[in-house]
């Protein structure tokens, strides 16, 4: 790679860009991730701490070395880069890897699993390098122009490895907006929105009671998602409940008191 010409996330904008023209290889980034939590364990923890797993699996349709390009999400709070890849797969029982095609009336053989990949995490580059191929002559040029590509003429057979620990994470030049007096603001909002979450989560307009029962057995969410759970504690909803109608309580008495509250001057907090 030559002359570093642009940052992380101008780079990230590019793929995003040409996101359907990138396509990445998934095996040297698993070869090469570092995780930067604790490795789930699928299954269920019973009485005695004795893992239990689950009776179905999922396995890969495609198995393949490359991947498309996945969906990037900044998270600005926590200076964190996550790239969701989305896959094919199927259900399969655990004991004979048996498919499973159809649970209460629907066909599940065209399911999807997603996985987080952290580019950057806490400000830190956690991925050195991707390896791509690139289908777009477009997206190439600019790459090059960009000081990205070594590669003097476009190949859309060539495998690319992309540094980006060389990159430094914003360009130089950035300018922000101040964010006083919004987090919490957005606090509000974002617990307000987990409790509706949390309320609708199990209704569906769409499939009745019997078919989500099948659907939780499958380890599939109303949505048709794979959702193959980590219980390890037992939550009593009552108390649950209760929690969220204490914390909604007061959340409205904080907007209330806020909205009749009047800021003193910086002379009479002094005085104070």
């Amino acid at each position: 790679m030559t002359n570093n010409q642009i940052c992380l996330v101008e780079l990230i904008q590019i793929f995003t860009q040409y996101r359907n023209n990138i396509i990445v290889n998934i095996k040297h980034l698993q070869e090469h991730y570092q995780r930067t939590g604790i490795k789930r364990v699928k299954g269920v923890r019973n009485e005695n701490g004795e893992l239990l797993q689950p009776w179905l699996r999922t396995e890969y349709i495609d198995n393949a070395e490359y991947v498309s390009m996945g969906d990037f999400q900044f998270n600005r709070n926590t200076a964190t880069i996550n790239m969701l890849i989305k896959r094919k797969v199927k259900l399969a029982k655990f004991e004979d890897q048996t498919p499973t095609i159809e649970v209460a009336g629907l066909l599940v053989n065209d399911l999807n699993t997603f996985n987080n990949y952290t580019i950057v995490s806490d400000g830190k580059i956690n991925v050195k390098s991707l390896v791509v191929k690139i289908s777009s002559k477009k997206a190439f040029d600019l790459l090059k122009e960009k000081g990205i590509l070594d590669a003097e003429e476009f190949d859309f057979r060539a495998e690319h490895t992309i540094q980006l620990d060389d990159l430094p994470l914003v360009a130089a030049n950035s300018c922000y907006s101040s964010i006083d007096g919004l987090f919490n603001e957005l606090a509000e909002i974002k617990v307000l929105t987990s409790i509706i979450c949390a309320q609708l989560k199990k209704e569906s307009d769409v499939f009745i009671e019997a078919q989500l029962d099948e659907f939780k057995k499958h380890y599939l969410s109303k949505n048709i998602y794979i959702n193959v759970k980590f219980n390890f504690f037992n939550v009593d909803a009552e108390r649950l409940a209760a929690g969220y109608r204490l914390l909604c309580e007061r959340l409205c008495q904080r907007a209330a008191s806020r909205k009749s509250w009047t800021p003193r001057t910086q002379r009479e907090e002094r005085n104070a």
